[in-house]
């Protein structure tokens, strides 16, 4: 997932304070990326009705293990007051069933390198919806939300990229 400050600057720089009222402006008016580590977008985050009344299709004796998928939506994106990145969304696949920890990572997508990270295994959030829709190991319980403190970092940064893992 990619989110990109380059045009916030411009509008900050503009006015001659970059301040993170421009970046909240920013950061609600547009959409952000999941992507792969290809650079190929995997999914758009955009607004989905599901079918919230159907059974839990993800308990975990009943999920699909042949699916291959790797599902994932970043539901919102803002930045606050304080620098402060915050993310919610979900990260459902069959890979992590042998892999007992999740963590959210923030990467510089300028330079590759990482800003932060968070292993939020034991923040798990229901998602009923998305186990109604992709039968994977774990779906129910796939939600996330996440602060990353980036007040420190923020003004020299254009672009970072958030990784689930």
């Amino acid at each position: 997932m990619i989110i990109d400050f380059n045009h916030a600057k411009k509008v900050a720089t503009g006015c001659l304070a970059m301040t993170s009222c421009a970046f909240l402006l920013w950061v609600s008016q547009n959409n952000a990326q999941a992507d792969s580590t290809q650079e190929t977008p995997l999914v758009q985050v955009n607004s989905a009705t599901v079918n919230t009344n159907s059974q839990n299709a993800s308990s975990e004796s009943s999920v699909n293990s042949v699916d291959q998928g790797n599902y994932a939506n970043l539901d919102n994106v803002q930045i606050n007051d304080n620098g402060q990145l915050q993310v919610s969304g979900w990260h459902a696949t069959n890979a992590s069933q042998s892999r007992p920890y999740h963590y959210l990572i923030v990467m510089n997508k300028d330079n590759n390198t990482e800003i932060a990270r968070q292993n939020i295994s034991d923040q798990e959030v229901s998602r009923p919806d998305v186990a109604a829709v992709h039968n994977v190991y774990g779906a129910n319980q796939s939600g996330f939300n996440a602060t990353f403190n980036l007040s420190n970092q923020i003004a020299n940064l254009n672009q970072v990229q958030l990784i689930s893992r």
